[in-house]
């Protein structure tokens, strides 16, 4: 009797074993899936968790968690910049670190998506800047904006449900 209970005992938490193993190689393989999807569309890979940008970001920001982080050249002065989403649930932000000469800088914060954050970037005018297109959502709501750095700072030039989804 005894030994039936323990053969049950030790079958029940093998299966919950090779339960939790194959969830967890489904997970990993939906994001895969889910990443490839992204770029197919055009939008920016993550960048690696060894780039110099963003070593320096979390140097900046320590107390920040990143969410996404794409590089670029957006200023268009041949050095790539950096467009960083982070933040925790209650406060997410974009901060971007680009190039002014030799000295590298920061915008100010800007409302970023909440849930599956996108960022793209694309020249909407042929003209250097490039813009910046971020999108996401918010409890089903989706949202985008189009920003650019103009005088330092990541303006806003049009969007579309950004404030149901930040």
């Amino acid at each position: 009797m005894m030994r039936k209970r323990l053969i049950r005992f030790f079958a029940l938490l093998f299966f919950l074993l090779l339960l939790i193993t194959a969830l967890s190689a489904l997970r990993s393989f939906l994001s895969e899936r889910e990443r490839h999807s992204a770029e197919k569309a055009g939008f920016a890979p993550m960048v690696s968790e060894r780039d110099p940008l963003l070593l320096e970001f979390q140097k900046r920001h320590p107390e920040r968690s990143i969410i996404l982080a794409c590089g670029e050249d957006i200023t268009g002065d041949g050095r790539r910049d950096l467009v960083v989403i982070s933040g925790e649930e209650e406060r997410i932000e974009s901060i971007v670190l680009y190039w002014e000469g030799e000295e590298l800088r920061e915008t100010d914060a800007v409302p970023a998506p909440r849930e599956n954050q996108k960022i793209k970037f694309f020249d909407m005018d042929r003209i250097a800047p490039l813009e910046t297109l971020i999108t996401g959502e918010k409890n089903g709501k989706l949202g985008y904006a189009v920003y650019r750095i103009i005088d330092g700072s990541f303006k806003d030039l049009f969007g579309e449900g950004m404030k149901d989804c930040c």
